[in-house]
């Protein structure tokens, strides 16, 4: 029905108020929002937002970046403090070994007159120590390098032992500073090349032995 066959000019009464409401109410649904003009203090409230969180994130970037280098840089540090700590170890050790074969050397050098200079003490002193333990045995010889005949002599005659004497023997085959004790059933002897080749025994799978250190190097020439 058109508006003129109700006797109205518009398809609403105005005086409905029911009806205007409603019509009001769709012409707001439809109708599309605007947004508000940007204000110069707009503007530039956004233009300090994004400089600010720009700087924030800048900031952090470096932050990180610097962090990271300076781990690195740490790192870095560690392993060359750890390679010249190992590089130090293994210049003192070969420094070590160095000096315990010049001492191994000179010693070796100088054993043999080391053993002729305290060698008539050492004797004295072994035979003091052992003829004493054998004066109930009725056989007992001492053998020792011809030079130090008369010093053993003397030294037995000094101890005032009771029964038989030990006898005295001149041996060209033992080395002065060198000592053999005999009795029936036992022997002592003192023999400087047999420790001196000990030592080196020790020492060699140690790797401190030079290629001079040998036991022909403390062999003393008759």
């Amino acid at each position: 029905m058109s508006p003129r066959d109700n006797g109205f000019l518009f398809p609403y009464s105005f005086e409905d108020f029911d009806t205007i409401v409603a019509v009001q109410a769709a012409v707001t649904a439809d109708a599309q929002p605007t947004a508000p003009p940007l204000t110069p203090a707009d503007l530039a409230q956004a233009r300090e937002a994004g400089r600010s969180a720009g700087y924030r994130q800048g900031r952090a970037d470096a932050t990180a970046e610097t962090q990271a280098a300076l781990h690195r840089s740490l790192a870095c540090i560690a392993q060359r403090l750890d390679d010249a700590t190992a590089a130090a170890s293994q210049v003192a050790d070969e420094s070590a070994h160095a000096v315990a074969g010049l001492l191994l050397d000179t010693l070796a050098a100088g054993f043999p007159t080391l053993r002729a200079a305290h060698g008539e003490a050492e004797v004295r002193r072994f035979v003091r120590d052992v003829l004493p333990a054998l004066r109930r045995h009725p056989r007992v010889s001492v053998r020792v390098h011809s030079s130090l005949v008369n010093t053993v002599l003397a030294e037995i005659s000094a101890l005032k032992l009771h029964g038989t004497p030990p006898t005295v023997e001149a041996d060209e085959a033992v080395a002065e500073g060198d000592a053999t004790i005999l009795w029936e059933d036992g022997s002592a002897v003192r023999d400087t090349q047999a420790a001196w080749d000990a030592v080196l025994a020790v020492l060699r799978p140690l790797g401190l032995l030079t290629a001079n250190q040998s036991s022909d190097a403390a062999t003393p020439t008759s």
